[in-house]
């Protein structure tokens, strides 16, 4: 003889461990289960276990706490996304060569300088052996008054205060008043982390403009990798990332994105941007926050990222692949106009900035 305990009296539907349709088929279907009515056709509609109102509600909550739960398989990502995406890795491209250009020119300053300090040793080399070669002496004059004609060319900038600019008040991330940009001091582990912003920030939108179901608040933390592979056709290695879970990977950029009690992921950054300036800002202030706890000596989660991978993702993305982006002279065009996708003066407006977990 069987005994049932409270619960199990309690209980109206049988919990198999066979189950009827596979978890696919069910997965995309599910949405669409109603109980039968007589409107259908049938004579007549019983109810043994429960009236037909507490059987309806009961069918309706299992949907929803199914849509919580069950991944939207069949998904197909809209042309918002698409269009999203490539605009940001042209705003990267535009952002890396900026700083390859500073770079340069920040090394040639110094030769120049160094130049000059070597030039003005061997004057007084020459002067203090006394060479009387008036020749020699006309010729080093000469290359001297060309490198102060030079110099006098070019108009020295008075340089920023890097350390107390205030990051969320820069108009244009291209130029921050000395020719410099507010990712001057970027990394590899900072293009990566300001590309992840993105592409959590770009999951939670287009899933909304996708999916449009509002029985469906957004993408449940732990479906991210599914998701990820969707939309960006590429595997999320958590591991790479040097956590164990999705929630995990969240809280490594929580300024941008976050996870709601009930496991949802969800932005902070509004889904129409003007420009991506607000991942540079980001970024650099969380940089500024890493290098800080660095000096403490603090241990973070960074310190755990795999490096050949970061190295490896920022490499693909410095080298440029121009052809789906527009090509470089579409680049090189935005870089010189400080165009919407670079971040520059053209349409950016400051937001409300406050501690992260504040939204823009």
């Amino acid at each position: 003889q069987v005994t049932l305990d409270a619960d199990e009296k309690k209980a109206t539907v049988v919990k198999r461990d066979a189950k009827d349709l596979s978890q696919q088929v069910l997965a995309s279907s599910f949405a669409s289960f109603s109980l039968p009515t007589e409107e259908e056709g049938f004579d007549d509609v019983n109810y043994l276990w429960s009236k037909a109102d507490k059987g309806a509600s009961f069918l309706k909550n299992w949907i929803l706490e199914k849509k919580l739960t069950t991944r939207v398989e069949d998904l197909t990502p809209g042309e918002w996304a698409g269009k999203v995406s490539r605009d940001f890795t042209l705003a990267l491209s535009i952002w890396q060569r900026k700083l390859q250009e500073y770079k340069d020119k920040v090394a040639k300053k110094a030769r120049d300088k160094a130049a000059k300090e070597m030039l003005a040793k061997a004057k007084a080399e020459a002067e203090a052996k006394k060479k009387d070669e008036k020749k020699a002496e006309e010729e080093e004059a000469k290359k001297e008054e060309e490198l102060e004609a030079k110099e006098e060319e070019e108009e020295e900038i008075e340089p920023v205060d890097f350390d107390k600019l205030d990051i969320y008040g820069v108009k244009n991330v291209l130029d921050i008043g000395d020719e410099s940009p507010l990712f001057k001091e970027f990394g590899p582990l900072d293009w990566a982390l300001m590309t992840l912003r993105f592409e959590l920030f770009l999951l939670v939108k287009a899933f909304e403009k996708d999916v449009k179901d509002p029985d469906r608040p957004g993408i449940t933390v732990d479906h991210v990798p599914f998701y990820y592979q969707k939309y960006f056709k590429k595997a999320l290695i958590l591991k790479d990332w040097g956590v164990e879970t999705s929630a995990e990977l969240v809280a490594l950029v929580n300024d941008a994105v976050y996870v709601t009690k009930q496991g949802v992921l969800q932005s902070f950054i509004a889904p129409e941007l003007e420009t991506f300036a607000v991942f540079v800002k980001l970024t650099e202030h969380s940089r500024r926050q890493r290098s800080l706890d660095s000096d403490l000596g603090k241990e973070t989660p960074y310190s755990k990222i795999n490096t050949r991978f970061i190295v490896g993702k920022t490499g693909n993305q410095s080298s440029g692949n121009y052809g789906q982006m527009g090509g470089y002279g579409k680049a090189q065009d935005h870089m010189q106009r400080g165009g919407p996708y670079a971040g520059g003066y053209t349409g950016w407006k400051k937001p409300t900035w406050g501690a992260p977990g504040k939204r823009w």
